[in-house]
């Protein structure tokens, strides 16, 4: 893999992301690039590791209702939010999904626990719970957000790593992550 400075001319990271890599890998930093071999696991983790460390992927101070499956019940927790999110998916992605089946309880039986919910917790929203698909947003950790976004993000096709949309503007030059990942001659994520 080949990075070139000209991907990374904003908030020196170029320079910051050698720093990262160089902890962990085998590197080498020529004059305008750096090149190292990457496995999935190891760009997952450096993915991983910017989705968490710059906060592109956080929690809010506004609360969200999540079904607990370790309590089986419901509880309020804090929502997650993307920075730089270019639409509604990228917020939604983050979250984890789970069908009444896949929870072994009916329809009713979520539907009687959200109302003993609302009724302990004086909660007067009211939500579609389950949806339209029978499913319920788990709660999940701030880690667990991040692999899932990545998830969403990450898209293999041709030895090339898709991002489908912005995780990040820049503060100098207001270009996104994703416009320094598809530079017109140097792709960023292209393995050569």
């Amino acid at each position: 893999m080949k990075l070139y400075i000209k991907d990374f001319i904003f908030n020196n990271g170029l320079v910051n992301f050698y720093m990262l890599l160089n902890q962990k890998y085998q590197i080498k930093l020529e004059s305008n690039y750096l090149e190292f071999e990457l496995d999935d696991n190891d760009f997952n983790d450096i993915l991983d590791w910017f989705l968490d460390e710059f906060d592109i992927v956080y929690q809010t101070d506004n609360d969200r209702v999540y079904f607990d499956e370790q309590l089986k019940k419901f509880i309020l927790d804090k929502k997650f939010d993307v920075s730089g999110k270019s639409n509604g998916n990228d917020v939604k992605n983050v979250y984890s999904y789970k069908t009444t089946t896949d929870l072994n309880l009916s329809r009713d039986e979520i539907q009687s626990l959200f109302k003993d919910f609302q009724q302990k917790n004086d909660y007067k929203k009211n939500e579609n719970i389950p949806d339209a698909q029978n499913r319920v947003i788990i709660s999940i950790t701030k880690q667990e957000a991040v692999k899932n976004y990545r998830n969403y993000l990450i898209k293999e096709k041709e030895d090339r790593i898709k991002l489908d949309s912005k995780i990040h503007t820049f503060e100098n030059g207001g270009k996104s992550f994703r416009e320094f990942l598809y530079n017109n001659d140097h792709n960023f994520l292209h393995n050569s």
